[in-house]
Formats: C-alpha cells, structure tokens, sequence
C-alpha cells in the first residue's frame, strides 16, 4: 500500500497513457466490438472521475466532425496528445540538498523548515523507496551567493527538531569552454 501512495501520479499516468493508447488503436480498426469495450472502461473512468468531482463534459462537443476527419487523423491526434502528457511527468532540476532517509515507522518527520542564506523554505518529505522519507530540496531558481549556508529543522507532529549544523558550499564561477576546435569525430 505505500508502494502505492508514493507512486500514485505515475500509477495513474500509465492507466490514462494505456487508455489512450487503446482508444488510438479502436479509432483505427473497424470492428465494432472493440468500441463497445473501450465505451464500458471509459463508462468506469467517468464514474471514478465524478466520485473525484470532475467534469468529463466540459468542452466535449458531442456532434460528429463536419470536416470528414478521417479516424487515422483522429488516433494520430490522440497518440500526439499522449506523447505531450508522458512529457510532462514529474521531473527535477539539479542541484539538490538531501541528508539520510527516515524509515517511516510514526517518528519520522513530516517536512522541513530548510534556511539558505537566510531565507527560510517549507519542505515536504519526499519517499526515498517504499518504506522510507528524507529532505529533498531543490536549489534551481533560488538566489545563491558566492558562499552559501544552510541549515535545516525537522517538522515533527509533537514538535521541531534543533537547528542543523551549517553546511557551506561555494557557488564558483562558471568557467567558458576552451580549446575549441573543430574536429572530424
């Protein structure tokens, strides 16, 4: 089950990437029968979207194409829209400020208070695999300094851990690239 919940959005992607990948394949054959069972799971996919509150009618236009689209153009359409959505996962950008995994057993913390330069940042934990959570921040688009500190309290439900020892960390400069050339390789 915790597998589960820490894998909820990529759960769910692979179930809405299957749909559509069944639906481009309907589109295409002419058979009949294969439209009638896709109707039956999205039938079941609009009941689980309602008990969620969502409208699966907004802005679908229920009158057949003037335009004589042919079902190829419509599975490459769908096939298309599906690409974007796989995409458009979850993705992070590094650097990123981490310390040890907690097992989660009750007494591991619910987020973080992470101060850089000053500034302080409410975190989230993040689950590390199927049984554990640690401090996982992202440094892209923060303001960093030539030299920076951070320090991090641990948010429990009875109370906050003590301050973190500082880490330090140098921002150098970003050197341009030497020794161009042009190569035949």
């Amino acid at each position: 089950m915790e597998w589960i919940t820490a894998n909820f959005q990529n759960i769910l992607a692979a179930f809405v990437a299957l749909y559509f990948i069944a639906r481009a394949i309907v589109i295409v054959t002419p058979t009949p029968k294969d439209n009638e069972a896709l109707e039956q799971v999205g039938i079941g996919l609009k009941v689980i979207a309602k008990l969620f509150g969502l409208d699966l009618t907004q802005g679908i236009n229920t009158e057949p194409p003037s335009d004589g689209t042919k079902p190829i153009i419509k599975a490459l359409v769908i096939l298309f829209s599906l690409s974007i959505l796989l995409c458009t996962s979850m993705t992070y950008a590094a650097p990123f400020v981490v310390c040890d995994p907690w097992t989660k057993d009750g007494s591991e913390p619910y987020g973080f208070t992470v101060t850089l330069n000053g500034v302080d940042f409410e975190v989230e934990t993040v689950p590390t695999g199927t049984n554990q959570v640690w401090l996982h921040f992202d440094l892209a688009g923060k303001t960093l300094l030539t030299s920076n500190t951070i320090t991090c309290i641990a948010r429990y439900t009875m109370g906050d851990s003590n301050r973190s020892i500082p880490f330090v960390f140098a921002n150098g400069p970003r050197l341009a690239p030497s020794g161009l050339s042009i190569s035949v390789k």
